[in-house]
């Protein structure tokens, strides 16, 4: 038997994708990599048009040719940094988190399983809570939350705080009227022991520093500042893309340790299709990208590249003569 003649190249692979969007006006963006994905595999479909001639009683297929191509890979992504959520969120690159100025004045409810989220004076919710020890003793007026007649802020008419709330400290539930049941989400309860009543007819805001009026305790003595540090960017805003976004692509295919890689470069366009956030295994989601293509281009549809590993020889000996 003839042996096999010519240059092999087995693959056993894997991939990295990177990815940098399209500059938009001044601004430019960096070129991200994506992290951990799956192996990435390529998905090409033509569209052939075919011509056939009926003469003789059948048809005979006598050329075809190219309606159109598409190519797109999809691109499983293990790493779900803020970076990499944009996509899947479809939403312009990460933000600031701002730090909110004061609290909203809420009806409070009283009941099993029935909390209260704190929110700014936007209705946004507040996280991180962190109230200091002066607002966890317990003791009478001391608590971060203080009950209004009305909701209207920095009104002269119902600026007037009714009373000073308790906040329960592990040991005063016969007076505590509210508790922190999670710092984290900022998540209250509140109880009908420390007097008041169910249901709620007052509203519930930020605390006067003084027992019956005055100014309001700072915001900041209640929060941990640190998720709003200047240059954070903990903050996405999901489906704020007019269109898919736009920019160019890179993945490489890489081989032996390394030692041989390739790589298909292109424009494209990127787009979620699918999420699965689980405990029982890693999370993903995948990215469906699909190459652009430009006819007047000298690349039509970008490259693709052998850029490590040796190119094929011809050298005696490769053939078998047995």
């Amino acid at each position: 038997m003839p042996g096999i003649v010519g240059f092999q190249d087995l693959w056993v692979a894997g991939s990295r994708f990177y990815f940098q969007r399209d500059t938009a006006g001044s601004t430019t963006y960096p070129l991200l990599d994506l992290g951990t994905v799956n192996t990435i595999s390529p998905t090409i479909e033509p569209n052939v048009l075919q011509l056939k001639d009926g003469d003789g009683g059948r048809l005979n297929l006598i050329d075809e040719g190219f309606s159109d191509i598409n190519e797109n890979y999809d691109v499983v992504i293990k790493n779900l940094n803020q970076e990499n959520l944009q996509f899947l969120f479809l939403a312009d690159p990460p933000s600031a988190l701002a730090g909110p100025t004061t609290l909203k004045r809420q009806k409070y409810h009283i009941g099993p399983g029935q909390l209260m989220k704190l929110m700014d004076d936007t209705g946004k919710g507040l996280y991180k809570l962190d109230e200091g020890a002066a607002y966890k003793t317990g003791s009478a007026n001391k608590g971060f939350l203080g009950t209004y007649s009305h909701a209207t802020l920095g009104s002269a008419n119902y600026g007037s705080q009714v009373s000073r709330l308790t906040q329960f400290n592990g040991t005063n539930s016969a007076i505590a009227d509210y508790e922190v049941v999670s710092r984290d989400r900022g998540l209250v309860r509140f109880f009908t022991n420390g007097g008041l009543a169910d249901p709620g007819v007052l509203y519930v805001g930020l605390g006067a520093s003084a027992a019956s009026n005055g100014a309001n305790i700072p915001l900041s003595d209640v929060l941990d500042s640190s998720i709003y540090a200047a240059g954070n960017t903990r903050e996405l805003k999901p489906q704020s893309l007019a269109a898919p976004v736009r920019g160019t692509g890179y993945i490489v295919f890489s081989r032996s340790n390394n030692d041989q890689q390739s790589v298909r470069e292109f424009s494209c366009t990127v787009l979620p299709s699918s999420a699965n956030f689980q405990v029982e295994d890693f999370s993903e989601f995948t990215l469906n990208v699909s190459v652009l293509s430009d006819i007047n281009a000298d690349n039509i549809a970008g490259r693709y590249l052998y850029v490590k590993g040796d190119e094929p020889t011809s050298t005696p000996g490769q053939g078998n003569a047995g």
